[in-house]
């Protein structure tokens, strides 16, 4: 054998192995065939013809370049080989460096030589049809459909088509004649019907919508989808009635289906219907007794109406069945604290052991003791995490800081972030945190120093670029620099009540009382802040509204009492109160 051959044979091994994968953003071909057709699959029969030594050479350039993390120079080289040798497998290979680097024209150009390669090749054409349809090339994707269609009936074509809803009014006229002539073709694919359905609908044609989708179901009456598709329908033409029963029936016909039953519950919930939401909830625990995403989703829907023995009920059998308890002693534990039963709630937050969600419990705990007064013990707790997940000691400290600075211990949590930045100069999350801690102390000079660095490396951080611009503002000075920072971080949020609220002060600052009280007002809408209160109280006091304006300032001192902001604008509008 000779040194290319040896090459060429260690190639071609590793070769066939890495095919056997594709990574994607997007759904890959294995995941849209069903369970039938993955089990009765035959792997692809290798075509293989000798390379040209410049080509041996190129491919094993690439699959160098591809170990040390360059995968661009590997599509490069496939990408280049694929056309010059027109070998299925070479193709097949140029596409998956392509999709694992988001290389998106690069996978279309691969794919469509794949299929011009092997036309009988299923990922070829997925891959591509996948692809046709982010670039809106809608006829030609439905081309690769109808070839599908005669290689593989079983592929799931609801996931395959999904980005035909991207299409614009008329493109989906186009897409609902040719999925209608390719149902005629394939009179026993309920899928391409609940697709036009689908489409029908976002262009209001109920009639026709509703027909498809009943064509769908006469071909397979259990098709979830499409159940739960002719209910949304039902709802959108304003048969809630009609659409609450017709899932009861469904249910009742098929008890084994978790995600109809789980359906039907929300429906249930919606409607504020406990009496029947407990015997669903019931049952589907019944039926789904180790099925842990049921029994977290009912436990879910339980707690959210006020049912909460039921969610404790289904969260207790999911720890009794060994069933992802790490979720179920959170959701526990976060019930446990607004019943505020604190010391249970840390009972059970201790059962998460080192492993997925064990940071996360130890920090919960820590806030907990902070909260009931026990700062040392949250320390303690956060600093013996640190010994046993040594690999999230920086979330540890930033969590230590946080609770600090909740407890007026701003000294201790600005060392406290030192040592992430003195471990990690660049962690910006510290650094943010600490100008906070600074604004805290009055000390803007030194907050100003470290927003600016944060924003430099992150331009558009629009909790920096807000936080120094209402800075600015509350001080009173530099207002036109502080409107372009709130201005550009609300371009980047516009639904952010802390950026609505700091543009409004903006404006109340700058005069336009009108376009501030509309800003202060939505914010507060989107959320009841101490800090958003107190502004938009002092400015219905200052137009004359003084009832409006204590009624915000009372709901404000409802939520927190001790409010120093609201507090501080009272005595400055009202001193003789």
């Amino acid at each position: 054998m000779t040194h290319f051959a040896k090459l060429a044979f260690l190639f071609l091994t590793s070769f066939t192995a890495s095919c056997a994968l594709l990574p994607s953003q997007q759904p890959s071909p294995q995941s849209l065939a069903s369970p039938a057709s993955q089990a009765t699959k035959t792997p692809l029969a290798r075509v293989t013809s000798p390379f040209e030594k410049e080509t041996l050479y190129d491919l094993l350039v690439a699959e160098f370049a591809n170990k040390r993390g360059r995968q661009d120079l590997a599509l490069g080289h496939y990408q280049k080989q694929a056309h010059i040798t027109k070998d299925a497998q070479v193709t097949a290979r140029a596409t998956q460096i392509a999709q694992q680097i988001g290389a998106q024209q690069a996978i279309l150009d691969t794919s469509m030589l794949w299929i011009e390669i092997d036309p009988k090749s299923i990922h070829a054409r997925v891959t591509a049809t996948l692809q046709l349809l982010r670039y809106k090339q809608f006829d030609k994707a439905l081309d690769q459909v109808k070839a599908l269609l005669e290689l593989s009936p079983a592929l799931n074509y609801e996931q395959l088509l999904r980005d035909t809803a991207r299409a614009d009014n008329e493109q989906r006229t186009q897409i609902i004649k040719r999925l209608g002539k390719l149902s005629v073709s394939h009179p026993k694919n309920a899928q391409l019907l609940v697709v036009k359905a689908i489409l029908e609908n976002i262009n209001n044609l109920m009639t026709e919508a509703s027909q498809s989708i009943e064509g769908a179901l006469l071909i397979n009456p259990k098709y979830t989808n499409a159940i739960l598709f002719n209910s949304a329908l039902l709802l959108k033409l304003g048969k809630h009635q009609e659409a609450l029963a017709y899932l009861e029936q469904k249910s009742a016909n098929l008890p084994f289906d978790r995600k109809l039953g789980v359906a039907y519950s929300k429906a249930l919930a919606n409607r504020k219907d406990h009496p029947k939401l407990t015997s669903q909830l019931t049952t589907l625990a019944k039926n789904f007794p180790n099925d842990a995403t049921v029994l977290l989703a009912t436990a879910q829907i339980a707690q959210s109406n006020g049912l909460t023995p039921i969610a404790k009920t289904h969260l207790n059998l999911m720890i009794k069945q060994d069933l992802r308890t790490t979720e179920a002693y959170s959701f526990l534990a976060r019930i446990a604290v607004f019943e505020k039963d604190f010391d249970l709630a840390i009972g059970l937050l201790r059962n998460i052991h080192p492993g997925v969600g064990y940071s996360t419990a130890q920090i919960q705990i820590a806030s907990i003791q902070q909260q009931q007064g026990n700062m040392q013990e949250a320390q303690t707790t956060l600093r013996a995490a640190r010994t046993l997940a040594p690999s999230d000691d920086i979330n540890f400290y930033l969590a230590e800081a946080e609770l600090l600075t909740k407890n007026n211990q701003h000294q201790d949590s600005i060392e406290t972030l030192n040592i992430v930045l003195n471990k990690k100069p660049k962690a910006l999350n510290a650094l943010y945190m600490r100008a906070m801690v600074y604004a805290e102390l009055q000390q803007y000079d030194i907050m100003e120093r470290d927003l600016r660095i944060v924003i430099k490396q992150q331009p558009d951080n629009s909790a920096a670029l807000n936080a120094l611009g209402y800075t600015l503002v509350d001080q009173n000075d530099r207002l036109e620099e502080a409107a372009s920072l709130i201005e550009k971080a609300y371009a980047l949020s516009p639904n952010d009540p802390a950026i609505i609220d700091s543009l409004g002060w903006l404006k109340y600052r700058m005069g336009d009382n009108k376009t501030a009280l509309t800003l202060l007002k939505k914010a507060y809408i989107l959320f009841q802040d101490q800090e958003i209160a107190a502004h938009l109280g002092e400015l219905l006091w200052i137009s004359g509204n003084k009832d409006e304006a204590k009624a915000i300032w009372k709901s404000g001192l409802k939520t927190t009492p001790d409010s120093k902001v609201i507090q501080e604008t009272i005595e400055r509008l009202m001193p003789n109160s």
